[in-house]
């Protein structure tokens, strides 16, 4: 899983790089972009880059590259129409509430969801995550919308109203309610 978290951060930041003005990226606008949202970090090499080719080849990751107008508009006439995704299909970016949704991915599973930007996701995982992620909304009201992310196998935790809590000390299941919506990779 860390893997491929660690894949589409670097796919965010290739369409983060993507993003840039018409006129060419500079390597200081670029190592600027990667200080912000590249995912690992960024060898010491890399400040010394006199290209974005040499900056690129310095982060050590083949993920990771720039793309000049011209072959981000021929990626873009590829991929147009035919979506084939890895992961939920949303660019995220974590934040102290959680994961914010910077944008979702027309025709991937996020927005087949529901997944909408500005939404924020706060409980990724198993069973207790899940659990806790009810009982949160549930105490917040209605206003709030929960999309279970499960990213294990067994507790079922997104498809029950129920939450396993510990209350000083003793384990009792508690109504929270059911998720809005459950979004499968």
């Amino acid at each position: 899983m860390k893997k491929c978290f660690a894949r589409f951060a670097c796919a965010v930041l290739a369409l983060a790089l993507l993003a840039a003005p018409a006129s060419a990226l500079t390597v200081p606008e670029a190592l600027e972009l990667l200080e912000e949202r590249y995912y690992f970090d960024i060898p010491e090499s890399a400040y010394e880059a006199g290209s974005l080719d040499e900056l690129f080849q310095q982060l050590g990751d083949p993920y990771t590259y720039y793309m000049s107008r011209e072959e981000y508009e021929a990626f873009l006439a590829d991929v147009e129409g035919e979506v084939n995704l890895v992961g939920i299909g949303a660019v995220i970016r974590l934040t102290q509430e959680g994961l914010l949704v910077d944008s979702v991915v027309s025709g991937g599973s996020a927005q087949e969801s529901g997944l909408q930007t500005g939404d924020l996701i706060v409980a990724v995982g198993g069973g207790s995550a899940l659990d806790v992620a009810k009982c949160i909304r549930n105490r917040v009201g209605s206003q709030v919308s929960l999309l279970a992310i499960p990213t294990t196998a067994g507790s079922g935790s997104e498809a029950t109203h129920f939450a396993v809590v510990y209350k000083h000390g003793v384990k009792e299941s508690v109504d929270c309610g059911l998720p809005d919506a459950v979004l499968f990779d």
